[in-house]
């Protein structure tokens, strides 16, 4: 493997740690059931590092969760986040 591919990988774990902390906090979390997508998943908003985020994610087979997609939140997410923590 080449070193910057190394680097690469590298990086995609470290951001995958940082994510897997994210679970550690008060979410808002609801079944993901827009479609039928073979397994089961939830979407969570929360903070982490003093950014709102929204995180799709599977509990998969193991006790890690799988993280399909992990972005900043957007505005009404974040308004929800703030209606069920009151």
């Amino acid at each position: 493997m080449k070193l910057s591919a190394k680097r690469i990988l590298l990086s995609m774990v470290l951001i995958f740690l940082r994510y897997l902390v994210f679970f550690d906090a008060d979410l808002l979390t609801r079944e993901d059931a827009r479609a039928a997508y073979g397994e089961l998943r939830f979407q969570s908003i929360g903070w982490h590092m003093g950014e709102m985020l929204f995180v799709v994610w599977t509990p998969g087979n193991d006790e890690w969760p799988h993280i399909i997609s992990a972005r900043k939140a957007e505005k009404h997410e974040c308004e929800a986040w703030t209606r069920f923590c009151k």
